[in-house]
């Protein structure tokens, strides 16, 4: 169940089991389980979540989805196109929405360097549900996503 609360000036969709924010998370990750395991957490915790294997694939439903998108989480290192190419191609198309960078290598201080002031936040992998959370949380503070009608 879904109710609209005004917080800050902001109409919110919220969850009515908790008052959590309702987001649209766009989850990136070529790790199978990984993915499946973020996507059904967050989903029990309120958000709608949209998930990719790679980065050209997460770029076809960014653009399907673009207004409806919260926050990215990406992954750094993927086959095909890695999470450095997808966010320099998502910034193209939309230079505001929160990124969390993720890596389970450490961040390779050379690659990170090229995406450093695109990413909103970085998380190391493995990371606990609750980083990942507050990354969130930290991401969207202040993200007014606006909707193709305006809304």
């Amino acid at each position: 169940m879904e109710a609209k609360q005004k917080t800050n000036g902001k109409l919110h969709l919220i969850n009515a089991r908790g008052g959590v924010p309702i987001r649209v998370v766009l989850l990136v990750d070529d790790e199978v389980l990984l993915r499946t395991t973020i996507e059904k957490i967050l989903s029990l915790r309120g958000q709608n979540v949209l998930s990719a294997s790679d980065g050209r694939e997460a770029l076809q439903i960014f653009s399907e989805h673009f207004d409806k998108i919260d926050v990215v989480i990406t992954d750094m290192m993927m086959p095909g196109m890695d999470g450095v190419e997808f966010i320099h191609e998502l910034r193209k198309l939309n230079r505001c929405i929160p990124i969390i960078l993720t890596s389970g290598l450490g961040v390779n201080q050379e690659r990170f360097a090229l995406v450093r002031d695109l990413v909103t936040e970085v998380l190391d992998k493995p990371y606990e549900i609750k980083a990942l959370q507050a990354a969130i949380r930290n991401a969207t503070d202040g993200y007014v996503r606006i909707s193709a009608t305006g809304e």
